[in-house]
């Protein structure tokens, strides 16, 4: 069957037709499992991530997010920035929201925690300057020896949070945070214990997505965004407005006469979209195609059809 589900049953000899169907069906590889890791690699992952997603996550930052692609993107922004930053993903939308909080995108963080982080190297490798930064902040090789990223920055704006003195705070800051050191500023005029019962409330308030979750959503997207590629390549190569042209065209043709009947499985959208219900680019599996034929045969038999296109 074709990959748009145009079934035409035509009343004359078939033998050559169904000997070819009956070679493809021989096939034991499934189109969708040759393409796993291509064009639609996870159309099941992401029904599965509407499942993780929206059972999980009800509001973030404040805000509703009704769709599954909203949550979706969120989820796979939270994937991407968290491995950028180095932060698990809990660790990420945890900071994401007490930066909220204080006026700051985390988002914009990333050249920022890159100073942060070369200024670590600097210090790991004997630095004295970018040793003493971090000694002003109360912060020994010692501790950010066995700390991770998040950690140290964590350690980082602690240390921060307790320098009495404005102007030096502000000098330093910009040191080790570049210009996102003065974005942060209304974080570091907090307390430790705001910052901390903000945490919490981040969890309390539902604001942190699961890693398996957030997996999910990210291999949504990804797979969402290579069918937009494939189509959009369909669309710009001009390969798309002819096929449905031509399908069209076709249809219109074949209604004139009563020895053509045409079906259409189009909206049976759980074979449609399941890619691993395929043997190739053209034709179903043979469990697909004989339940394809019986539908057919009920209507040819006089039984009332849903499937059947109609000059009406």
């Amino acid at each position: 069957m074709d990959l748009f589900d145009l079934f035409a049953r035509i009343f004359l000899d078939s033998s050559e037709y169904d000997k070819g169907l009956g070679e493809s069906e021989k096939k034991t590889e499934s189109f969708g499992s040759k393409i796993k890791k291509g064009l639609t690699s996870s159309l099941k992952v992401g029904a599965a991530a509407v499942t993780a997603v929206t059972g999980a996550a009800l509001a973030f930052g404040g805000a509703m997010l009704k769709a599954t692609g909203d949550v979706a993107q969120y989820g796979d922004n939270v994937d991407k920035m968290s491995q950028k930053l180095g932060f698990s993903v809990e660790s990420f939308q945890t900071w994401d929201y007490v930066l909220g909080q204080a006026g700051v995108d985390i988002n914009s963080m990333s050249t920022g925690m890159k100073t942060l982080t070369n200024k670590l190297d600097d210090a790991k490798n004997g630095g004295s300057d970018a040793q003493e930064m971090f000694a002003k902040l109360g912060l020994s090789m010692e501790d950010l020896a066995s700390m991770s990223r998040e950690e140290v920055f964590d350690a980082t704006i602690k240390g921060f949070q307790g320098m009495a003195d404005s102007t030096e705070r502000a000098a330093l800051a910009n040191d080790l945070f570049g210009r996102s050191g003065q974005e942060l500023t209304p974080l570091f005029n907090s307390s430790i214990e705001e910052t901390e019962a903000l945490k919490d409330a981040a969890h309390e308030l539902g604001f942190v997505m699961g890693d398996e979750a957030v997996k999910a959503s990210a291999d949504y997207q990804d797979a969402l965004d290579t069918l937009k590629r494939y189509f959009g390549g369909l669309k710009q190569d001009g390969d798309l407005e002819k096929e449905l042209a031509y399908k069209r065209q076709a249809i219109d043709m074949m209604l004139e006469y009563d020895n053509i009947h045409i079906y259409s499985f189009t909206m049976e959208t759980d074979i449609t979209a399941d890619l691993d219900r395929y043997r190739d680019q053209a034709h179903y599996d043979e469990n697909v195609s004989s339940w394809i034929i019986e539908k057919i045969a009920e209507e040819e038999k006089g039984q009332s059809s849903s499937f059947r296109i109609t000059k009406e």
